[in-house]
């Protein structure tokens, strides 16, 4: 069988460096080759792949489509949605029917995850600040090794989940990106309101846009008409659904109707829509795991004289990218029914033709898998075994739940139906000795069996470890002193001997046998307020002194 190979350099190319390299030039001399560039992108693709793009500029508009579709062709815009639910809420607000700081246990009739007396606000919940996780932790047993995870987690679920989580962080304390958390604000929002998601987002907001087309698919059999989804080797995907958390991800839209969205965004009509659009791009969160701001479900960037407000997917079989820059007055959609890791480079070319457009993958016969096999151990006790028939690559987790991993570029896999990436990292000798878990602006670090004796180590900056250097109370009886000497970092506990940590990224250290991982947590260029202990749970120790 023949599969398509994509030409990357790494995994960590994420929608976050388009927003950096934005520089402020017009997006006018961008059109014409990236229109050529998608008509290329489309020929690698079979008869049913589309690719659907708009430019937005003050003085008009620029769409184009390759594949057997038109703009008026329904796509799914999977996370996007989360943007959606963000002016729902910033309706309710101007409705007074909720606050921003309103606590979700106000809105339920039960017990909800709370710390240190200190409650989840509906604001929490959408800026990702939650401290609720991605995903639940309680699929009922009809989702085991179904695609269709979530089709089963419904109101029962998610208000059972409610009742048991503990919290780790405290609400407002530390971005974590939260499909689960964005999904029960959308719930949350019907409670308050006593309506359906689907029939508030209707009547508050596409119905007054004029975004005809735009619907909610939450569960259940897809509509008529819809584009099936496509892996990024362009197999057909098999439709999903979320039930319960619709509102993080099941809105259905065309590239017309889009359209309509970036242009009320960029200038906000005059009355109620207006206004709640303008809330929900008013910056309600800033915290040092995100590099920026975040709004009511916008991801906002300040870039020279322009502020960026942009939200990618990567779900279920499609891609899709919305921005829009306020001052330039400028935006882009792209929308594609297939998982093509080109789509977020073409939406920023579009803003800014200084960003460069990947090299268009090729067609090859796929590469062996016997590298990536094996187990590999997370801190936690978590551990991911990842197997192959000879023609897929798939991952099994503890509990049994099998998936299907997508290969992009060399050493880099999606997860299919997932927002999730897989990349893998090699030792000096070229061998496999860990794996990266991607989603949002989340990592897990895992090490593969068989391979403690080798290192791969991330080369972090003196001044950044310095930052770290100091004494943390984890109890009563027992510290965590960070040692630095030169670019190595120490840690050592109580009755324990002195240990080096590797880093695995800025704020993240590995102990090297794999047993424990720990975390600063700072702001900015502030020394760390405190550190995470992962070992057999999650242990929060704070900062007490500097050492001697």
């Amino acid at each position: 069988m023949k599969k398509r190979i994509e030409v990357s350099s790494t995994l960590m190319r994420t929608v976050h460096a388009l927003v950096l390299l934005w520089s402020g030039v017009t997006c006018a001399d961008s059109w014409q080759d990236t229109t050529v560039y998608v008509d290329r992108l489309g020929l690698t693709a079979p008869d049913g792949v589309c690719i659907a793009i708009a430019q937005v500029q003050p003085e008009g508009v620029k769409k184009h489509v390759a594949g057997e579709c038109d703009s008026s062709s329904l796509f799914s815009i999977g996370s996007i949605t989360k943007t959606f639910t963000g002016v729902l809420l910033a309706d309710a607000v101007l409705r007074d029917q909720v606050q921003l700081d309103t606590p979700i246990g106000s809105l339920l009739n039960q017990k909800v995850p709370m710390l240190a007396d200190v409650p989840i606000r509906l604001v929490d919940l959408a800026t990702h600040s939650s401290g609720l996780p991605r995903f639940p932790n309680n699929l009922p047993s009809a989702a085991r090794n179904n695609p269709d995870v979530y089709r089963y987690y419904g109101e029962r679920e998610l208000l059972a989940f409610l009742r048991e989580y503990e919290l780790v962080y405290l609400p407002g304390e530390r971005f974590e990106f939260s499909p689960l958390g964005m999904g029960l604000l959308g719930y949350l929002i019907g409670v308050a309101q006593g309506g359906r998601y689907e029939s508030l987002l209707a009547s508050r907001i596409t119905d007054p846009l004029g975004m005809k087309s735009t619907i909610v698919v939450a569960g259940g059999e897809q509509p008529d008409g819809l584009l099936s989804g496509h892996d990024n080797m362009f197999e057909t995907v098999p439709s999903s659904s979320l039930n319960a958390l619709a509102a993080s991800g099941a809105i259905y839209a065309s590239l017309d109707d889009m359209v309509r969205y970036v242009q009320a965004n960029l200038a906000a009509p005059k009355g109620p829509v207006g206004d709640k659009l303008e809330l929900a791009q008013q910056p309600h969160s800033q915290l040092p795991e995100y590099p920026g701001e975040v709004g009511l479900g916008w991801m906002i960037r300040q870039v020279g004289d322009g502020r960026v407000f942009w939200h990618n997917s990567v779900t279920g079989g499609y891609r899709s990218f919305v921005a829009f820059v306020k001052g330039p007055q400028i935006g882009s959609v792209v929308l594609a029914n297939a998982m093509l890791r080109e789509i977020d480079f073409l939406g920023g070319h579009l803003l800014d033709s200084s960003i460069e457009l990947p090299i268009i993958a090729t067609v090859d016969p796929v590469g062996d898998y016997a590298d990536y096999l094996g187990t590999y151990q997370f801190s936690g006790g978590f551990s991911l075994r990842l197997t192959s028939d000879g023609e897929n690559l798939y991952g099994q987790s503890a509990d049994k739940l099998r998936f299907t991993l997508s290969r992009g570029a060399k050493d880099e896999f999606s997860i299919e139906g997932s927002e999730m990436l897989i990349g893998f990292d090699r030792s000096k000798t070229g061998s496999i000795v860990g794996i990266i878990l991607t989603e949002a602006e989340n990592q897990r670090i895992g090490r593969k069996a068989g391979t403690e004796g080798e290192r791969w180590i991330r080369v972090i900056p003196v001044e950044t470890l310095e930052r770290y250097v100091g004494t943390y109370r984890l109890s009563d009886e027992k510290t965590i002193v960070v040692i630095r000497e030169g670019a190595q970092l120490f840690v050592q506990m109580t009755d324990a001997p002195r240990v080096p940590v590797y880093a695995t990224s800025t704020t993240k250290f590995y102990f090297d046998d794999m047993s424990a991982e720990i975390e600063f947590n700072r702001s900015q260029a502030k020394p760390a307020s405190s550190l995470t202990l992962h070992q057999a749970g999650k242990y929060r120790a704070r900062r007490v002194t500097d050492p001697l």
